[in-house]
């Protein structure tokens, strides 16, 4: 073969080589990446009774919201990060509380979800959980938005397997699902009294159903209207504002004229 062509050959051949070492390191650092675990990654774990004593703490600052609503006056009501992932890690207390013992961490798992944890920073909070079927934690950075109207929602940033972010169409469907599973869930309250007193803070589950529903739409990216009206004693509060901080969330309420609602009894 002549020199000219040989040498091209090998000039081609080492340039495929270095192609070739260059994907594996990338696909290899990519999966450590991925497969490395956030160090901010620390889910509550909880004992039975750290649980039932979380779940009453729970209903007693549901039952101080409620009160302050009455009030008639401008409130700030705040939880910490510390707390929040408390009342996570009781979800199955909380909800045997309202709906009987129905393990909300059971059906949480089924999807193949487990160990639901939150962050919180300045401007933004981070969901993590850990993923049971591909050994990995999934994490979420949102930020709560308003509109200029005073409408809200929750907008997903960025996220991430492990320590990758991943481009919105990779994690949409599977997100899609797990939504339609806690509608369906949510919707199995629609027959409970959502007027009436209940276990929860002394509100019903039909009521606490409809709150979470809300919620859910604020996570699908729809603009909601931050309106409260409070089953005991149908007091009208606006959230004009989320302030997310590091390790604390605070919401800062107004009273409201029942007149001037847009979504009266919602």
């Amino acid at each position: 073969m002549p020199a000219k062509p040989l040498k091209i050959l090998k000039v081609s051949l080492l340039a495929l080589a270095g192609a070739v070492v260059l994907f594996v390191c990338v696909g290899s650092a990519l999966l450590w990446m991925a497969s490395s675990q956030p160090v901010q990654y620390a889910p509550v774990q909880l004992t039975p009774a750290q649980q039932d004593e979380s779940m009453h703490e729970f209903v007693y600052r549901i039952q101080e919201f409620g009160n302050q609503t009455g009030v008639g006056q401008p409130f700030s009501w705040s939880l910490t990060q510390e707390q929040i992932n408390s009342y996570i890690a009781s979800m199955d207390a909380i909800d045997a509380l309202a709906h009987g013992a129905t393990h909300p961490s059971e059906q949480l798992k089924r999807l193949g979800f487990s160990s639901p944890t939150v962050v919180l920073h300045e401007g933004y909070l981070t969901l993590m959980v850990y993923l049971d079927r591909q050994d990995k934690v999934a994490s979420a950075d949102v930020a709560i938005e308003y509109d200029r109207d005073g409408n809200v929602r929750a907008a997903v940033r960025a996220l991430r397997i492990g320590l990758v972010q991943v481009p919105e169409s990779v994690w949409m469907q599977k997100w899609q699902h797990v939504q339609q599973e806690v509608a369906q869930r949510l919707a199995s309250t629609d027959g409970a009294d959502a007027g009436g007193a209940g276990p929860i803070g002394g509100i019903s589950a039909g009521a606490m159903g409809k709150m979470l529903s809300r919620v859910l739409d604020m996570l699908q990216g729809k603009y909601v209207r931050p309106e409260v009206v409070w089953p005991v004693g149908r007091q009208h509060v606006l959230i004009d504002q989320v302030k997310l901080e590091e390790g604390k969330l605070t919401i800062h309420t107004a009273p409201l004229n029942p007149a001037s609602s847009t979504q009266p009894g919602q």
